[in-house]
């Protein structure tokens, strides 16, 4: 048996596959939630172009880094 099966990348909980349907369906994003911009917030309107929706009561920071620099 492993430490660990599943782990959130937002929240980061981390729980085994058993205990996995006891976990609430929307994740609460963690401590930063405040700065955090959900996936689901992200909708791709062109092939370069993205739509982000702000999440209420939130001031999140959008950061891009261009990785071929």
């Amino acid at each position: 048996m492993r430490l660990q099966d599943w782990r959130c990348l937002w929240c980061r909980a981390t729980v085994h596959t058993q205990c996995r349907p006891n976990l609430p369906l929307a994740c609460p994003l963690g401590p930063a939630r405040v700065s955090v911009v959900p996936p689901t917030a992200l909708h791709s309107i062109q092939d370069e172009a993205w739509e982000c929706v702000r999440p209420q009561a939130s001031s999140p920071l959008l950061v891009f880094v261009n990785s071929k620099s």
